[in-house]
């Protein structure tokens, strides 16, 4: 079977570059299943037009298309659409997955090689094309890994201001005045976040003191913003410098923090009122990043080990403090609608 390439794969690229893994991928996914009207009877001649029709109903309202493996200190997520289709199609989720993984790539492939494309793609959008791994699994599942020098991108793109990643809920909504209000919530489960907060930020001003790095508007934190050095030194080579198991865990929570938040390019093409997590799910998610920030912070000492593993090293486990002080500050103040002190 000869697979076509998808031509709105182009336009839904071009609009994600701030866009969290999960959704880039679930639109990648979701544009290869649906992109064309009859794309899955192309891809599965042999399934019925009414299961056809079934399955494509699933799939466009669905926003769980895949999701995170934490079964690796790799950045993987894992789609089980192959087991829904090989229920019709009458062949094993294992072929369903080379099928579809061969169309995605070659998706990806012409959106990456368009002259047209490529001039209207930015650095890290290409980039971030580049070292997406799709194959399938030996359970049939499609498997999504994310490289190294992906995820150093995406990190600094967690870079941004906090108002660029965060899609906050009107405060005067019924939802926030019955489930939200800061009193109803637990002031121990929230100290030790708020604690977390406050301790991102005593390192990142100390460390500025002492000039090894250099960020803009100290006086606030929440616009607080890389500035030197430029660009940040994620990688040694194709690996990243933060690569203790405890960093890696920090990295993990993060990007687990960013994939669970309404994305909000969703909220504006919807023109609707900003979507939001119930408060006890962002607060789970808080701890979550909280509690691996402090298990990174015992581990990786900075003014001890890493100051001797060199300049880079020690710039990028900064920066990674950062982007935690950001997301934190983000779940307290902008989600939670409590402090995030600076200090304690």
């Amino acid at each position: 079977m000869e697979a076509k390439a998808s031509p709105s794969l182009i336009s839904t690229i071009l609009q994600v570059t701030l866009c969290p893994p999960k959704q880039l991928l679930q639109i990648i996914l979701q544009d290869t299943l649906l992109s064309e009207e009859n794309s899955l009877e192309k891809l599965f001649p042999c399934i019925h037009h009414t299961h056809i029709s079934l399955l494509k109903r699933r799939f466009q309202n669905s926003k769980n298309l895949l999701k995170r493996s934490h079964k690796t200190t790799q950045l993987t997520y894992l789609s089980a659409v192959t087991h829904q289709i090989c229920v019709y199609a009458n062949i094993c989720a294992v072929k369903v997955a080379d099928i579809l993984v061969a169309q995605i790539s070659l998706n990806v492939s012409v959106c990456k090689s368009d002259y047209t494309c490529s001039q209207l793609l930015t650095e890290l959008e290409v980039g971030l094309l580049d070292y997406v791994e799709i194959q399938s699994t030996p359970s049939g599942y499609l498997e999504f890994r994310i490289g190294e020098s992906a995820i150093a991108q995406w990190l600094t793109c967690l870079n941004q201001p906090i108002a660029s990643l965060f899609v906050s809920a009107d405060p005067h909504s019924s939802f926030l005045t019955a489930h939200s209000q800061p009193a109803k919530r637990s002031h121990l489960s929230l100290f030790s976040i708020q604690h977390a907060h406050a301790r991102c930020c005593s390192l990142l001003r100390l460390a500025t003191q002492q000039e090894m790095i250099r960020l803009n508007w100290l006086e606030d934190a929440s616009q607080w913003q890389w500035a030197q050095p430029n660009p940040i030194p994620w990688l040694t080579g194709q690996q990243l410098r933060t690569c203790t198991v405890a960093e890696r865990q920090l990295i993990s929570q993060c990007f687990t923090v960013w994939d669970e938040l309404p994305w909000q390019a969703d909220t504006l093409a919807k023109n609707s009122q900003p979507l939001s997590l119930y408060p006890s799910r962002i607060t789970i998610l808080a701890q979550g990043l909280a509690q691996a920030f402090y298990a990174t912070h015992q581990q990786c000492q900075i003014w001890g080990a890493l100051e001797n593993e060199g300049s880079d090293r020690l710039i990028a486990h900064l920066a990674l403090i950062l982007v935690t002080q950001k997301l934190l500050y983000g779940l307290l103040r902008i989600e939670l609608g409590v402090v995030a002190p600076e200090e304690l």
